[in-house]
């Protein structure tokens, strides 16, 4: 997708993408594929977003598909990739994004193993084995 459109000029941002989705506080990792303008163009900054925060890339306008994984810490809101400008119909290429939490941490696995097992004790006490 060409993160600028295909219509209108002076536009700030230049063109931007927007989930519908609202990601609750968490860890997220956000991998996607990002080119250049491939036409010659002034190369153009995007910026990746999950609410506030914000990463920034430059690609070069000839610079092919590259495969982008960020990290975003305790991060919460919408996943927006924005195309900075100039708004000229020719922005950076955006394409195969994909949004992951990933697993619990060692700490919380073994918190929710223990809690687990303190229910299942608590279970089997009362005469009601699972």
């Amino acid at each position: 997708m060409d993160l600028d459109g295909s219509t209108g000029s002076g536009n700030h941002p230049a063109g931007d993408i927007t989930s519908i989705k609202f990601l609750a506080p968490g860890n997220y990792s956000v991998q996607f594929l990002l080119a250049g303008n491939l036409r010659g163009a002034t190369p153009e900054t995007t910026e990746v977003c999950i609410g506030l925060q914000c990463q920034a890339f430059t690609p070069a306008n000839d610079q092919p598909y590259t495969p982008y994984n960020l990290t975003f810490t305790n991060a919460f809101g919408n996943v927006s990739f924005f195309d900075n400008g100039p708004s000229d119909q020719i922005g950076n290429l955006l394409a195969d994004v994909v949004v992951t939490a990933p697993g619990p941490n060692v700490g919380e696995g073994l918190l929710g193993f223990a809690a687990m097992s303190a229910l299942l004790i608590a279970v089997r006490c009362r005469g009601l084995i699972v």
